[in-house]
């Protein structure tokens, strides 16, 4: 069994679509994919995907990103249903989005959101991140309180077991700002208060993961901190080619041995 990750595959470009569907039937079939989200904003084109990807791969691991829950059409309640129908969607496809042990590793999904504890937004930043238009959260819920939410709904290691394993966990959002690449400042970096929150770090501490995998950035970043290798393998926008790989990226299984 390998692993490969690959996130924020953007169908909604038709040639990103293409490349899924021109995947290779055969070549995958005893392997695993983990997607840290961003498939599309489109239902139909998340079902097109997953069902491409699952028909190719032994298994799918997935957690939704931000444009996977935008609210886009007029019979859309809102961001929250958005998280529950893509749930059931990918339940249906028989794509994993709870904690699996696998031939003897663990992929364990975390969700979450940013809650600006990387920093306060700008206005600027405000008027032009998308998600501020494009998320509908019920009840007037904020960006913090989603956050706990999806956080809450974490699953934690079971009580023996893993030491001995190697243990992946993923998620969209960065847990850490200084696991973007080097040659980024983050203490300069405009869109740092909506990439992420310090509550997944924790999360993989309490897993004692050796291996993150994580998406949103678009900023394709390897880096070994504190003990744990955290990789972004983002496929991106069309135009988009100095900082991402157009390719599936596979995960160094032998090197999380305990």
């Amino acid at each position: 069994m390998r692993a490969f990750a690959v996130s924020d595959l953007h169908v909604d470009y038709a040639e990103n679509l293409r490349w899924v569907e021109g995947l290779s039937t055969q070549e995958y079939t005893q392997d695993v994919l983990i997607l840290p989200g961003d498939l599309s904003a489109d239902p139909l084109l998340q079902a097109r995907c997953l069902s491409a990807l699952r028909k190719r791969f032994q298994a799918v691991f997935f957690v939704p990103g931000n444009h996977d829950v935008w609210v886009r059409k007029a019979d859309m309640r809102d961001s929250w249903q958005r998280l529950e129908d893509l749930d059931a969607l990918c339940q249906s496809e028989g794509v994993d989005t709870r904690v699996r042990r696998l031939n003897g590793c663990w992929f364990v999904p975390l969700l979450g959101w940013y809650d600006f504890s990387f920093g306060q937004p700008s206005a600027n930043l405000r008027r032009r991140w998308a998600d501020f238009r494009h998320c509908r959260w019920p009840d007037g819920m904020d960006e913090m309180e989603v956050n706990l939410r999806l956080l809450e709904r974490n699953e934690g290691p079971p009580a023996h077991g893993l030491v001995e394993e190697p243990v992946i966990t993923f998620s969209h959002y960065l847990p850490r700002p200084d696991a973007l690449p080097a040659f980024v400042d983050p203490e300069r970096y405009w869109l740092l208060p909506v990439l992420g929150c310090h509550g997944l770090e924790q999360h993989i501490r309490h897993w004692k993961s050796r291996c993150h995998v994580f998406g949103h950035s678009h900023l394709n970043a390897r880096r070994q901190l504190d003990g744990v290798l955290y990789i972004n393998n983002a496929f991106g926008y069309p135009s988009e080619t100095k900082h991402v790989r157009k390719r599936l990226l596979p995960l160094p299984l032998e090197r999380l041995e305990a």
